[in-house]
């Protein structure tokens, strides 16, 4: 980690295929408020380390790094850390996980909202949506890997395609155009991993 807190892409290994070589990206994260008003090109970006290999992706917002956090515990009544740094201090927001027809029908809006708990240390964002009950769900496999929950090694999984809008898409009204991802929601603790479509 440098002096400022932020990881270097050399020290960062994927935790799905332990491979360590990545491409960056960034992505804007829209709030329900701002998307509703038309001023979603206002949110913060966030920066993508994307893996080469089975194209996970690690999340980044450095404007986090030395903000005051907090500890918290999800639902599941765990203690949320940083899986990098192993940090207790994190923030919270909302981020809005819209697809790719609510987006160009301009009712984006209305699209679920997943909880981020972001690392005020290395600036690491954690995804989660309010779980099930652990029913349900699909295994996947990825890169010839099972997917198993990062956060609780579950291997069942709800499957959705979400938008990764750029802040210049969408101020030109074309983020409809913008890549997607496919997340995929562990049904036990709700925590999101992301997956750039290849």
């Amino acid at each position: 980690m440098s002096q400022d807190g932020k990881y270097q892409e050399s020290e960062l290994v994927c935790p799905i295929c332990a491979q360590n070589i990545f491409k960056q990206s960034h992505s804007l994260l829209s709030s329900r408020t701002k998307t509703y008003l038309g001023l979603d090109w206002t949110n913060p970006t966030a920066d993508m380390h994307i893996c080469f290999n089975c194209l996970h992706i690690l999340w980044f917002l450095d404007k986090a790094i030395g903000m005051q956090g907090e500890s918290l515990v999800w639902q599941d009544e765990q203690p949320l850390i940083c899986p990098l740094c192993q940090e207790e201090k994190l923030i919270s927001r909302e981020t809005l996980l819209s697809d790719k027809a609510t987006t160009m029908f301009n009712t984006d809006w209305g699209n679920p909202a997943a909880l981020n708990y972001i690392c005020t240390s290395c600036g690491f964002m954690q995804w989660f949506l309010n779980a099930a009950d652990g029913e349900g769900g699909e295994t996947v496999t990825v890169a010839d890997h099972e997917l198993h929950c990062t956060r609780c090694n579950h291997a069942h999984f709800e499957r959705s395609t979400t938008l990764l809008s750029s802040r210049s898409a969408t101020l030109l009204h074309l983020d409809w155009t913008s890549p997607e991802a496919d997340t995929y929601t562990c049904t036990r603790c709700g925590n999101i991993e992301w997956f750039q479509q290849g």
